[in-house]
């Protein structure tokens, strides 16, 4: 991790976030069994003093402290720090997750919502990202499509029609899991989805209002997708940090 990424997150930890409502069962439930399954080990250490016993004892308390460390880390995962735009222009493009714009493609054609040509921005996040995602500008939702086809190739779609200008803009971003990445968690704990998507189709979305969630314990791919016309700008390069909702992007000319 670079000092700009430590730097990133200390602040998104100071002052203590939100935890979003999708990790409470999962941060507390683990919490819980680790609490009760270490105080359990901790019984049979005493009452067996020396022995097998203790030895068993032992493991369970270990079992139960790693519960606790995991749901630590989800509700580390699940966190929601204040984000604000930066920048009052409408026209801007904000990022949609945090992490590294990995590639910036341009001029590929994209047939799900746009139906045509366009610079697709594609942005990895890993473990460590806050996994809260935000609209990248204001407009309306006109398409949710989620693909589960298999486990390596699932995907959520949502497309978004921009109400800043006269011109309809489509924009489209696509979540798939990276399947580049190696550091995750296990298959039994991670979520077997890119995430979860929380807007439905008509809603009016406002610049940097949050959209969705990236699945728990998977690093995942957030495409986004932006017509391919003269009059966007697009200010962004490969290898940048992202942070969802105060990175600008790009910016539409009218």
């Amino acid at each position: 991790m670079k000092a700009t990424d430590l730097q990133e997150l200390l602040v998104d930890l100071t002052p203590r976030p939100v935890v979003a409502r999708e990790g409470w069962s999962r941060t507390l439930g683990y919490l819980s069994a680790g609490w009760l399954t270490s105080l359990l080990g901790q019984t049979i250490q005493r009452k067996a003093g020396k022995g097998l016993g203790s030895g068993l004892g032992g493991a369970i308390n270990w079992l139960g402290l790693s519960a606790a460390g995991l749901g630590l880390f989800s509700g580390f995962s699940y966190r929601d720090p204040a984000r604000e735009p930066l920048g009052s222009d409408p026209n801007f493009i904000y990022a949609p997750a945090d992490g590294k714009i990995i590639e910036i493609a341009h001029n590929i054609i994209e047939p799900k919502f746009l139906a045509g040509p366009a610079h697709c921005i594609t942005i990895a996040s890993h473990l460590l990202d806050v996994h809260v995602q935000r609209a990248p500008l204001a407009g309306q939702v006109r398409y949710i499509f989620c693909e589960s086809s298999s486990t390596h190739e699932r995907a959520n779609y949502l497309g978004l029609v921009s109400t800043n200008s006269t011109k309809e803009r489509r924009v489209l971003l696509a979540q798939k899991i990276n399947p580049l990445k190696s550091f995750r968690l296990p298959g039994l704990l991670a979520d077997v989805a890119p995430g979860s998507i929380w807007v439905g189709a008509g809603n009016q979305l406002e610049i940097a209002q949050k959209i969705g969630l990236a699945g728990f314990g998977q690093p995942t791919l957030l495409s986004l997708y932006l017509p391919a016309e003269s009059s966007l700008d697009l200010v962004c390069k490969e290898g940048q940090h992202t942070q969802a909702g105060m990175t600008v992007l790009g910016r539409f000319n009218t």
